[in-house]
């Protein structure tokens, strides 16, 4: 049993450190102070004491994008295709199937602030001094995303022509509001992840993902397997809401699961999550 506890706590520490990579030097310092708290918060489930914590404000509300989508496997209003749901492998989700497999970003902004996600965010690369392979210099949101699927075909831990009969779909979801995002309504408005026309040569995102990398000599169409359009027409910006209107929802979902009908109902909707 002890061993059973270390094994948990080293992939909690491994899982809390890979996020850590990805967090600015002031959140990156709140989260080692905490580091014991946030360790034992994790390991015992109690995801919503952390909530406080302005660095695990992302943590958690993946957490709960997690919980949604294992939810929907067994909710009764829906018919979900996914049989699976793998954290922290190719992306921060992957939704498995028998012949599909959704690759999932989740990505955050502070909850009733001002600040919302801009078309930029999504395309931003990040300069790399010493990347393990040159594709890792095309590291913006969008192509970290639609990559994990070349990385998915490439590994050895799945046979090949399993692979191969899985139709892949990308989705990042976001908590900025609503109103945000206009210019991007041909992804946030792509919820079955299948445009039907071709992507314009004056899409934001596919001109900012064909930008070369000049000082480098990089191009993106050198390092992916299939043409750009293959990608985008499967892409979904998700505006999911706030943590605590995707709270609500997941606690819905589990009220009617159940098939309680009483005031017990939520209380043991609550104890489940």
């Amino acid at each position: 049993m002890l061993q059973t506890i270390d094994i948990k706590r080293e992939k909690i520490e491994s899982t809390l450190d890979e996020y850590l990579t990805s967090l600015e030097a002031a959140e990156k310092q709140e989260i080692l102070q905490h580091k014991n708290r946030i360790i034992e918060g994790l390991m015992t489930g109690k995801f919503r004491d952390l909530g406080g914590l302005t660095a695990m404000r992302g943590f958690v509300y993946q957490y709960y994008v997690s919980m949604y989508y294992m939810v929907s496997m067994i909710y009764p209003r829906k018919k979900n295709w996914w049989h699976s749901v793998v954290l922290e492998y190719f992306d921060d989700l992957t939704l498995i199937g028998e012949d599909k497999i959704r690759f999932i970003q989740v990505k955050t902004v502070k909850d009733g602030g001002t600040k919302n996600h801009t078309p930029n965010d999504f395309v931003k690369r990040k300069s790399l001094k010493e990347p393990e392979t040159a594709r890792a210099h095309f590291n913006s949101w969008v192509e970290k995303n639609i990559l994990n699927y070349d990385h998915f075909l490439e590994s050895s831990l799945v046979e090949a022509d399993y692979k191969t009969k899985l139709t892949p779909q990308f989705e990042i979801v976001t908590n900025t509001k609503q109103s945000s995002l206009s210019d991007l309504i041909n992804y946030t408005g792509n919820i079955n992840f299948e445009i039907k026309d071709g992507i314009k040569s004056e899409d934001k995102i596919k001109l900012s993902i064909l930008k070369p990398i000049e000082k480098l000599g990089l191009e993106f169409e050198n390092f992916a397997q299939k043409e750009i359009d293959y990608y985008l027409k499967k892409l979904y910006i998700n505006k999911f809401g706030s943590t605590r209107e995707l709270y609500e929802d997941i606690i819905d979902m589990i009220e009617e699961t159940i098939h309680i009908n009483d005031i017990r109902a939520k209380s043991i909707a609550e104890y489940v999550f």
